[in-house]
């Protein structure tokens, strides 16, 4: 019926090679059409976000509407904190922003603030109004540094990462034998709109792995204006940026 809310049961995703980090994924949705058994829906947690799917993939949602209002308020929450006073930034226009074999800075929701990944576009699924991407992560090529997230990118130097399939091991520099012999894997993930807070998508990397300086401008000013409220944040500023 039009207007009920339906869970959407999407597919299994995962890191590549690494089925044991695979896990369905689902999501709640507003019914605003059917022709057959295929319904028109519309997303609760970003309505701007729309897709089609198969009766068999949905299922009744029988919760409450408050844990909806809930739903709803912590991703509007979400989106404010990913913006900086001075830069501010609209979630729906930077995820169709995204652009394969440009850059993007994300972090995820898990992560502290102080964390700021970087990341090639490999695919955008538009079936999903935007709502999935899927990456291939980037990582500063010293051995010291390879997983020092809280780096300003200014001073990153990236080089795509990849890792052995059998001993996991993360190599920043393998030879182009190492790459063909398929010992080696790309380190890509799919995530998802509701995972992530896209920090600045749609960049280029310039000579020798730098960032491209208005990126690196723009994610100077961003942490700063987070360091006026979180203390964390304060802390890394204080000692990597100033």
């Amino acid at each position: 019926m039009e207007g009920e809310i339906v869970m959407f049961y999407n597919r299994l995703v995962g890191s590549e090679g690494d089925p044991s980090k695979l896990r369905l994924r689902t999501y709640l949705y507003r019914v605003l059409s059917r022709e057959e058994d295929i319904y028109q829906l519309q997303s609760v947690q970003f309505p701007d976000s729309t897709r089609r799917a198969h009766v068999g993939q949905l299922i009744r949602f029988k919760g409450s509407m408050n844990a909806l209002d809930v739903e709803e308020a912590e991703a509007d929450a979400a989106a404010e904190a990913a913006a900086a006073d001075s830069v501010k930034t609209d979630e729906s226009k930077n995820w169709r922003a995204l652009d394969v074999g440009r850059f993007v800075a994300l972090r995820m929701k898990t992560d502290s603030k102080t964390v700021i990944r970087c990341a090639e576009v490999v695919s955008v699924d538009r079936r999903d109004s935007d709502n999935e991407v899927e990456v291939w992560y980037y990582l500063d090529r010293r051995e010291s540094s390879y997983n020092d997230f809280e780096m300003p990118l200014h001073e990153r130097r990236l080089v795509p990462e990849y890792y052995g399939s059998k001993d996991g091991m993360v190599y920043l520099a393998p030879s182009k034998k190492q790459i063909e012999s398929g010992e080696l894997l790309k380190r890509r993930l799919v995530v998802l709109r509701s995972e992530v807070d896209i920090l600045a998508p749609k960049w280029t990397l310039w000579s020798d792995g730098k960032v491209a300086m208005p990126t690196c401008i723009k994610m100077d000013k961003l942490m700063r204006s987070l360091a006026v409220h979180d203390s964390e944040v304060r802390k890394v500023v204080r000692k990597r940026y100033d």
